[in-house]
């Protein structure tokens, strides 16, 4: 498939001109994508968890509305208030069909225009709801249009983006086009056209295919719905995953594509709950699609194949039942989703239920795959026949398809590329494209191709009791959300003051009387007038009264470290300034310092991004010397810029922070410690919402043994990707290094008193 970026060199803030997003709208999450015209490629973004993936789940406990992994987490011991295909309800009361594992109270009238669900949700004085598909979709809209505005910026253009389905027949594209309605309904304030377009994925394919191989084609037919978004002064830019491309030249209008020298090309995509076929006829320079035909088969369904196969010789050795309803079932269907996957490439696998059922025994099984393809073998002549229909429904037959292109994870299951082996024939199965985001890519391409159309907010055909609806539960989110952060402020500040007995400062620390306002506090946290408080106000004004009394008895401590803080900063500005006087002085190569031509904007952009990428392949041939210079190089250009507008300053400096922040990856693998804790700083001052630049700092410091910084480093960057693994585990060895550099340094102050 297309090889991805190097995982150390990110992208900036894309040009502005135009702004084009795509979203593959999966059944058990969603990826996002960018098309950067200024270079002509395909950006993965990736969300606060540094996943390209973000899960479609949505969760509803007391008050709180969950999304994503936060649902999933809440999954486990709230199953029956938990939607996990959530998307497949869309397709509409007469469409859907519940899932056997889906727990919660599903409504489907044939006379309702969308599939309804029953909750355990308190709003106002009401403690359940009954929800619309696209009451609860919001929640998918809204993380995607948030993590679309960030990226966004406060940057003019024409924002489009075009989603990705299953299929656009009108009950789902109308579900999804009101849920957007919905989610953007409640941000009127900084409003700014967005054009939002809806394609099948089998369209996106065939767009993916093109782009991989510089084929041109007919402007995409989709259909669009424009609506407005609040953009806002956040800018939180993710880490991007960037596609390999070169130029694509899109054309408009029909293509002629001469017989003599064609050929048919299939797409095969097996996704997580459906599988598609797309056809496209071929030449040299061009491709034209023939059509394309979905079914709603795909890993899941092999995943309660097999959920099925062990459930049975539960049942029959074990005496055992187990509800695919329960806990007990979730957790099984999980096990087996794993299991499925070993078994794609292996022809046996184990799966271990420790502590599992009604008694709390340990069990072992060990599927095999020719157990799986026999479970399966339904779904196999179902697929088997999709395929024959879509040959036929574009008049094709398997001895003209010349390859089969193969996407989703589930192409990677033998009895699915044995199945289409079987049907076109052999040695025609491909894996040139990216198996896992060609459908986002795709989406990406196809809204390349869309023309801009500027409009007012259009939020018509939305009921108005809806929008009330969505406008109260966002602000009970606010409430919430703005009450947790109060209370965490409370319980840092207390933590954080406590340290400060065994801090550089610890003799100036009032134990006496500071600890009993500690502790007292922290008493108050668990006090029915904490735990029953509704407003964030509460914990805001408890926090300012301990601060107060707290400074207040250690007027000595707080003085001090304010003054250690002015001497530290005095001192990496001194550093900083050797380290510049020792650049000035090394022999330069090349003669940027005497480019005194007055380039374009584009020209000069070219060269910076020229030499950033330089970079970028050395460092990936471990020539890290090389793209030290490369990257100050590309540093170098980055300071010639002239004349430019605030939306080119604000897109110059963040290519300057990605180049200081993979500068000092280069630095980090030449132990050049002091150099990289210098570029992580020069990063954070240009984009200051960049956890893997705080990650990068902390590295750097541990190296230096200045752990506390480290510490501070680690928790800044947790902040914005909260749970990261990487950054969790170095916070924790960060502090318990800095936890025993203290108590070594007690114990010799210990010693020189004894």
């Amino acid at each position: 498939g297309m090889p991805q970026r190097d995982k150390m060199a990110e992208n900036s803030t894309p040009a502005a001109a135009a702004l084009r997003y795509g979203v593959d709208f999966g059944s058990d999450g969603y990826t996002l994508s960018y098309f950067n015209n200024a270079t002509a490629t395909v950006d993965l973004l990736v969300n606060e968890l540094s996943s390209r993936k973000t899960p479609i789940a949505v969760s509803f406990q007391g008050r709180h509305r969950l999304f994503g992994n936060a649902a999933l987490d809440a999954a486990n011991t709230n199953l029956k208030n938990t939607l996990l295909h959530v998307l497949d309800a869309s397709a509409g009361p007469e469409g859907f069909k519940p899932s056997p594992f889906e727990c919660c109270t599903v409504l489907t009238d044939d006379s309702a225009d969308q599939v309804r669900f029953e909750l355990a949700y308190e709003l106002a004085d009401a403690t359940t709801a009954t929800l619309t598909t696209s009451q609860v979709l919001v929640l998918a809209w809204k993380d995607i249009l948030r993590r679309v505005v960030q990226h966004v910026g406060t940057r003019e253009g024409d924002v489009i983006l075009v989603a990705a389905l299953p299929d656009t027949k009108s009950p789902r594209v109308t579900c999804l086009r009101e849920a957007f309605q919905l989610a953007q309904a409640s941000h009127n304030s900084t409003a700014r056209p967005v054009q939002v377009s809806y394609v099948a994925r089998g369209e996106t394919a065939a767009a993916c295919y093109q782009y991989r191989y510089k084929l041109a084609d007919g402007q995409a037919k989709v259909e669009t719905d424009e609506t407005e978004v609040e953009t806002g002064e956040t800018k939180a830019e993710t880490d991007e995953t960037k596609a390999e491309t070169d130029e694509t030249k899109a054309e408009t209008g029909e293509t002629k594509v001469e017989t003599d020298e064609t050929k048919v090309v299939g797409v095969l995509d097996v996704g997580h709950g459906y599988t598609s076929l797309t056809l496209l006829k071929c030449s040299d320079t061009h491709s034209q699609t023939l059509g394309s035909t979905t079914v709603p088969i795909g890993c899941r369904q092999v995943d309660e194949q097999l959920f099925d196969l062990v459930a049975a010789e539960l049942a029959s050795k074990h005496k055992l039942t187990v509800d695919a309803q329960s806990k007990a079932g979730s957790r099984l269907l999980k096990a087996c989703s794993k299991a499925r996957q070993v078994l794609s490439a292996n022809t046996t696998t184990d799966i271990v239920l420790e502590s599992f059922g009604e008694y709390g025994k340990d069990y072992v099984f060990k599927p095999t795959r020719e157990q799986l393809e026999t479970q399966c073998q339904s779904l196999v002549e179902e697929m088997s026949a999709a395929i024959t229909e879509g040959l036929a429904q574009c008049d094709v037959t398997a001895e003209t398809v010349t390859a089969l292109e193969l996407i989703g994870g589930g192409t990677c299951i033998p009895f699915v590329q044995a199945l289409a082996t079987t049907v076109l024939g052999p040695d025609k199965l491909r894996t040139t494209l990216d198996r896992v985001c060609a459908t986002a890519i795709g989406a990406a391409i196809v809204a390349s191709r869309v023309t801009p159309e500027r409009a007012s907010k259009n939020a018509e055909g939305v009921a108005q009791d809806l929008v009330d609806t969505e406008v109260r539960m966002q602000e009970q989110d606010d409430a919430i959300r703005k009450l947790h952060s109060a209370r965490n402020a409370l319980e840092s500040y207390i933590f954080d003051t406590r340290k400060l007995r065994n801090g550089d400062f610890a003799a100036k620390f009032n134990s006496e009387t500071t600890l009993p306002v500690l502790e007292a506090a922290e008493d108050w946290l668990y006090s029915d007038e904490a735990e029953k408080a509704q407003d964030a106000e509460v914990y805001t004004r408890k926090l300012a009264t301990v601060q107060s009394e707290v400074e207040s008895l250690n007027g000595e401590l707080f003085e001090a470290m304010k003054q250690a803080e002015v001497a530290k900063a005095e001192k990496q500005a001194l550093e900083k300034a050797q380290w510049e006087a020792e650049a000035a002085l090394e022999p330069k190569e090349d003669k940027l310092l005497h480019d005194t031509r007055k380039l374009k904007k584009a020209d000069r952009l070219k060269l910076v991004i020229r030499n950033k990428e330089e970079a970028t392949e050395l460092f990936k041939g471990g020539n890290f010397g090389h793209a030290t210079e490369r990257y100050i190089r590309a540093l170098g250009h980055c300071r010639q810029f002239f004349d430019l507008t605030p939306d080119d300053e604000e897109e110059i400096n963040g290519v300057q922070a990605t180049l200081h922040l993979n500068l000092a990856m280069c630095y980090i693998k030449q132990s050049a410690w002091k150099k990289a804790l210098y570029s992580c700083q020069e990063s954070l001052k240009l984009k200051a919402d960049n956890p893997k630049a705080y990650y990068r700092m902390a590295v750097a410091c541990e190296q230096l043994k200045t752990y506390d910084e480290g510490v501070n480093a680690a928790r800044k960057g947790l902040t914005l990707a909260a749970g990261d693994p990487a950054l969790t585990k170095l916070a924790a060895r960060l502090e318990a290094k800095e936890a025993k550099r203290k108590a070594a340094e007690k114990k010799n102050y210990a010693k020189m008193f004894s």
